[in-house]
């Protein structure tokens, strides 16, 4: 996974343990949070493999990656260590296991949601950093005021749309906020752009590569064409016939595979090792879940709301609309909402464990995916509550959402909607903002006029 480089504003809640300094090397800080954010997911896959294991379901190997990741990781702990302390302290503190100042002891980096990391002392004298399973995320509402500047002049500041009618059906008054106006159609351009225009010009010229079912593929070829660079997109062989041509047309290298989130990522791992192209996450990219966030700071500057209702798929459009109304307006209360055919964010928020997704089934095909593990602890942390919907009343938000706006919103866009009118949205808020996130639908198709 690729991380955000440059935290300028992490500030270390270091305390000096014997033999050790208050306070940490800039680039140290940097160096532990990469590792953090490296090691991460291929913990996150081990356990969950952990947990299925358990369950007594089939179980696919552990991604032969791990042990590069770690090895590598260690090499840059090491010197970040080496940076912190010197040379002759680091080696008296090996010796006699002493290890980083403090060790033993939970770490916490003040980034707007706690990275939770444990020292602890190997036999070997060595002292090794442990990402637990309280692990969260980077992003910080300053990372999300750094997308927006990248995205000024860029992306489209859409407009919020009101109906008295649909306020009427829904019981309180709407404010949508219409991503389906964005470029590529969606709100996924926003996250694209943001990590595309992040990278160093060395790992740009490498071109970029993701996996996504539509918009996020698009969003990432615009991108990278409007950064003059390749993005080789891996995409299930039952994509929407609309979706793909757009990809198409932005010039991207597309790789088919089998509809499973398995066949994705080993398509993706082919194809880096094939091109050396840099990994943008779908959701589960501290770059792209910023981008992302800037979608509510917009909608909280253009009207007055106290609720914001969000799909979900991988969570990082919800994760980031988490740090931006969080950091910007902590009142307004935070609802997701996924189909009752995919509702593994429902089913984790209630056991308050990870639950993955597994043979989903509904119109919403944006959002097929799991949680990431960078978004999950955001979205247990910070929200009020999950709305699941049925496909049909989707089907009737997207029908009315046409008919009285006059906007084109497809499935997993009108979905927010959609849980406004379900007797499952149980909120006294009376000014609710709802984010139409994409627009990438054949009407004809859908509709069948």
């Amino acid at each position: 996974m690729q991380v955000v480089a440059e935290q300028p504003q992490l500030e270390p809640a270091f305390g000096a343990g014997p033999g050790g300094v208050t306070g940490a090397h800039p680039q140290g800080e940097r160096r532990v949070l990469h590792f953090v954010a490296r090691l991460e997911p291929h913990l996150f896959v081990m356990r969950v493999a952990r947990q299925q294991l358990a369950d007594g379901d089939a179980v696919e190997p552990v991604r032969p990656q791990l042990a590069v990741v770690v090895e590598q990781s260690q090499f840059e702990l090491r010197e970040w260590r080496r940076a912190s302390v010197g040379d002759a302290l680091l080696d008296q503190q090996l010796s006699t296991g002493m290890g980083h100042p403090g060790t033993n002891q939970q770490r916490t980096f003040r980034t707007g949601f706690p990275i939770h990391a444990v020292y602890s002392s190997r036999g070997n004298g060595r002292s090794d950093i442990i990402p637990s399973r309280a692990g969260s995320t980077m992003v910080t509402l300053a990372d999300v005021h750094a997308a927006a500047a990248r995205l000024d002049g860029v992306a489209l500041r859409t407009p919020v749309r009101t109906s008295p009618v649909l306020d009427e059906l829904a019981g309180r008054q709407l404010v949508f906020k219409c991503e389906n106006l964005q470029k590529v159609g969606a709100f996924k351009f926003r996250g694209a752009w943001n990590a595309v225009a992040s990278l160093p010009e060395g790992e740009a010229a490498r071109g970029v590569c993701t996996h996504s079912s539509g918009n996020h593929a698009q969003a990432l070829a615009l991108a990278a064409r409007m950064r003059g660079i390749a993005a080789h997109i891996v995409m299930p062989a039952n994509v929407a016939p609309l979706k793909l041509r757009a990809v198409e047309s932005y010039d991207a290298k597309i790789t088919l595979c089998e509809p499973t989130l398995a066949a994705r990522e080993s398509a993706l791992a082919k194809v880096q090792r094939e091109t050396g192209a840099v990994l943008v996450h779908p959701y589960d990219d501290a770059r792209v879940i910023a981008g992302q966030g800037t979608v509510a700071l917009e909608l909280l500057a253009q009207a007055e709301v106290d609720a914001i209702i969000t799909p979900i798929g991988g969570g990082g459009l919800l994760s980031g609309t988490c740090i931006a109304v969080r950091g910007t307006a902590p009142t307004v209360a935070l609802y997701g909402t996924e189909p009752t055919g995919a509702d593994d964010a429902a089913r984790s928020l209630a056991a308050g464990k990870f639950i993955p997704q597994t043979g989903p089934d509904t119109i919403c095909d944006g959002l097929l995916t799991s949680l990431g593990e960078l978004t999950w602890p955001i979205l247990r942390d910070h929200l009020a509550s999950i709305i699941t919907v049925d496909d049909d009343t989707v089907r009737r938000a997207m029908r009315l959402l046409r008919d009285e706006l006059g906007l084109l919103v497809e499935p997993s866009g009108a979905i927010g909607f959609a849980a406004t009118l379900s007797p499952g949205f149980a909120s006294d808020a009376q000014r609710v903002g709802v984010i139409l996130t994409g627009g990438n639908v054949d009407a004809a198709e859908f509709f069948g006029e």
